[in-house]
């Protein structure tokens, strides 16, 4: 009990830390925060000098941040420059689609990599293992974007099966029409991680397979399958939470290169869009939220050892 309350409060301050992270990132920019409005001809002299007073730019650093701070506190993330919409209507709007999106990548990527990752662990150098192997590191090397785009050319352009770009959200009457959507931006990033987190699972399940108490199992005479379900597969997962965590946290923060190439209205285009226009309180809550994402998928990283390996004990 004691671990799990110094664990939250470590990731309380590494919140906070984050928030000072952000808040410094975006005010160390070239221009600052003026910058997202110094091409517009309307503003003035008068005109800047008032929106210096309006943003509060003109009260010291440490006052801003912490009135910034303030306001994320109850909820306020302030507004969008480029629309004018509170940023976290803004984010909960397009978010929706990424969930969509990072649900189905995780869900077919994390069977794809435990079955290959097993697979290519159990038959070492055989034949089916160098293939597996040499497939994955293709997966890592390859450009995300090459690989989006080759498959718009393959099953959008030469075989019209799967449409070029857009989005059908779920409350669509037509599931099918979603689905279809889905496909290809799903395709781009299972791939992606597939071929990282297969890699690790190979690698730890044969740390595993060379335990004593994997040859007493087999020994006591249990059957192949059983001893790798049971024995191997379940303490080989134990490094992998780490990385799966880490990377829930990329994935919700918003595959920006994907959702940019299809079209898919997630965090990562409207964090894309966002750079562009030099939207810096849209870019400050995207930022934000992807960090605590990232701290809340780790501190239950830490929970999840201890129900695959019970002697781990939360002390």
């Amino acid at each position: 009990m004691r671990y799990l309350v110094n664990r939250i409060l470590q990731s309380i301050l590494l919140l906070w830390l984050s928030t000072v992270a952000v808040f410094g990132l975006v005010h160390a920019m070239p221009g600052g925060v003026l910058a997202a409005f110094a091409n517009n001809p309307m503003l003035t002299e008068a005109a800047k000098k008032a929106l210096i007073r309006d943003l509060g730019l003109d009260r010291p650093l440490i006052t801003q941040y912490f009135s910034w701070l303030g306001a994320v506190l109850q909820g306020d993330l302030g507004r969008s420059y480029n629309t004018g919409q509170q940023v976290i209507r803004l984010i909960g709007a397009h978010l929706p689609p990424t969930l969509e999106l990072s649900f189905a990548s995780f869900a077919f990527a994390l069977v794809l990599s435990l079955v290959i990752g097993v697979v290519s662990a159990t038959r070492r150098f055989s034949w089916l293992d160098y293939a597996l192997t040499f497939l994955a590191y293709l997966g890592v090397s390859m450009p995300v974007f090459w690989f989006a785009v080759m498959l718009i050319l393959v099953f959008s352009i030469t075989w019209p099966i799967f449409p070029v770009q857009g989005y059908n959200n779920l409350s669509n009457p037509s599931l099918l029409s979603n689905l279809h959507h889905l496909v290809l931006p799903a395709i781009t990033l299972t791939v992606f991680f597939v071929a990282r987190w297969s890699r690790y699972v190979r690698a730890n399940v044969l740390e595993v397979l060379g335990q004593d108490y994997v040859r007493t199992a087999h020994a006591k005479g249990q059957t192949r399958s059983k001893v790798i379900v049971r024995h191997v597969l379940r303490n080989a997962l134990i490094p992998f939470v780490t990385v799966f965590a880490l990377d829930v946290g990329s994935v919700i923060g918003g595959a920006t290169i994907t959702e940019t190439i299809f079209a898919w209205p997630g965090m990562g285009r409207l964090f894309y869009d966002s750079l562009t226009y030099r939207d810096y309180p849209v870019i400050m809550g995207i930022l934000l939220i992807s960090a605590a994402v990232v701290i809340v998928a780790n501190l239950l990283a830490d929970l999840a050892y201890t129900v695959l390996d019970p002697r781990i004990q939360l002390a």
